[in-house]
């Protein structure tokens, strides 16, 4: 509304009559001009609607719309005639809008939608992971690497040079992965398995006589006693590269070609038949 009566107002301040002169004016006015004064008590009001001067014939064009606004200027208006008519009609107009109970021109509804039900599942959630104790701890972190891979890379060190026993590490891991085009880290640790023994054979002098005393291996004596086999069976290899003699080792250790398996055989063959001397005390 407010928007609205200024924009009326602004359109009938822009619509001034063109006069052609004072002799014009005086001529056909035979009223004086009446112009807000500065004096509170001579000011008319801000909303006084009057009637249309009886002045004769006027050449003055009003530019405002009549049919939009609603304001008809006859001949002899002057600007204060136009704004009290336009405040006329504004009032009119707001009497008419704040009577009625709603309004239906500027006001917009929307669709009615219908409300959904929250579907709720019929068996409760349960949790993905369900964990005794804490998510993280020392023991269920994985390991930053394989110390499979670790303890075949001190095994390959030579004077304390770590950075060149990593490089062949890698290499052989490249090489294994290329020849097998699969994840090599499954095949080397199913080689180690497949070569790695079980227990060792320690000697003893017992009645002026050596004795044969088999000693059972923890996983890691295990594990060592078959890399170092395998490693010892690459050396025999006639490639120059050592990660290439190494990654055929392994390979032939998958295959049950390698040397280091026979020695694992051995090995158990003569465990068995000296296993009276089991409980020998070393």
């Amino acid at each position: 509304m407010a928007s609205l009566l200024r924009a009326v107002t602004r359109t009938a301040v822009s619509a001034q009559p063109s006069i052609a002169g004072p002799s014009k004016l005086a001529a056909f006015c035979t009223t004086p001009l009446r112009r807000i004064a500065d004096n509170k008590n001579d000011a008319a009001p801000a909303r006084a609607h009057r009637a249309g001067s009886s002045a004769g014939p006027s050449s003055v064009a009003s530019p405002i719309d009549s049919d939009s606004v609603g304001v008809t200027t006859g001949p002899g208006k002057t600007q204060r005639d136009a704004i009290d008519s336009a405040m006329g009609v504004l009032d009119n107009l707001a009497r008419d809008v704040a009577g009625s109970p709603t309004s239906t021109s500027n006001t917009f509804e929307l669709p009615d939608t219908p409300e959904r039900p929250i579907s709720t599942p019929s068996q409760g959630l349960t949790p993905v992971h369900v964990a005794s104790g804490p998510l993280y701890s020392p023991t269920t972190l994985p390991p930053k690497a394989d110390p499979t891979l670790e303890f075949l890379t001190n095994l390959l060190m030579k004077d304390g040079k770590k950075a060149q026993a990593q490089r062949f590490t890698t290499r052989t891991l490249a090489l294994i992965s290329t020849l097998t085009n699969s994840n090599p880290l499954p095949l080397i640790h199913d080689a180690i398995t497949r070569t790695a023994p079980l227990v060792k054979l320690q000697s003893r002098k017992q009645g002026g006589k050596s004795l044969q005393v088999p000693v059972a291996l923890t996983k890691r004596q295990s594990e060592r006693k078959a890399l170092t086999w395998i490693i010892e069976a690459s050396k025999k290899r006639s490639d120059r590269e050592l990660e290439r003699r190494l990654a055929s080792e392994f390979l032939a250790v998958v295959e049950g070609t390698s040397s280091a398996i026979q020695k694992k055989e051995e090995q158990h063959r003569i465990a068995t038949v000296n296993r009276a001397n089991a409980s020998v005390r070393i």
